[in-house]
């Protein structure tokens, strides 16, 4: 290791300065070192995420009781336990954290809902357990992205079947129609062709019965 003088131009080897000073900037260095190695945040919140993430719902009572941790619970990304629940599709874990008085609108630091998470997975029996619990198809994430468009990027059309029938019919024209902060629709993110085509093609049947509406 080299050192810099006081006037910056000589540089000097660690084992030029003092012991004293040589013992302090190799405790500095290793304290620098522990923390880069140092492993993910070990909190009661962080393995109760933990668990929702592997599945294992024992395992998650059993923490959220020991530690007595409301199930709303934020961790560092702010994500809750449903949010890590429905984005990889434990069913059973989205029912416990239901039944224990999870928020359903509850947003992540992203602005992403549960049903942003659920709907990029593609999982519809979650979806339609959110939405059945009140859960809105039409809130946005920071990127300005909805349900529909999450649903739509990852090519489930079930899925967007499934949050178009809820909207119903005013509701569901405006969804197929609103852009993300990129200026995209639900259609133009989706990677099936015969989704956004239909996608598409529905928004602009919808609009323009609504318009008509509005004039009649």
């Amino acid at each position: 290791m080299e050192a810099r003088g006081e006037e910056g131009d000589e540089a000097m080897e660690l084992s030029d300065l003092p012991e004293e000073a040589q013992n302090m900037v190799q405790t500095m260095m290793g304290s620098v070192a522990d923390q880069a190695d140092a492993p993910p945040e070990d909190t009661p919140i962080a393995r109760v995420l933990a668990a929702a993430e592997a599945g294992d719902l024992p395992l998650f009572r059993r923490l959220l009781d020991e530690h007595s941790l409301a199930v709303d619970e934020q961790g560092e990304d702010g994500d809750t336990a449903l949010h890590i629940s429905c984005l990889y599709g434990h069913l059973d874990l989205v029912q416990e954290c239901i039944q224990r008085g999870a928020s359903v609108s509850s947003c992540d630091e992203d602005g992403s809902t549960p049903l942003h998470d659920a709907c990029a997975g593609g999982y519809y029996d979650i979806v339609k357990l959110l939405l059945e619990r009140g859960a809105r198809v039409d809130v946005a994430d920071s990127d300005g992205d909805t349900p529909l468009h999450n649903a739509s990027n990852g090519s489930h059309a079930h899925v967007c079947e499934l949050l178009l029938l809820h909207a119903g019919d005013e509701v569901a024209p405006l969804l197929k129609a609103r852009r993300n902060a990129s200026g995209q629709t639900p259609a133009d993110v989706a990677d099936d062709l015969e989704l956004a085509s239909k996608l598409n093609l529905e928004a602009d049947e919808g609009l323009g019965s609504s318009h008509k509406k509005k004039r009649a």
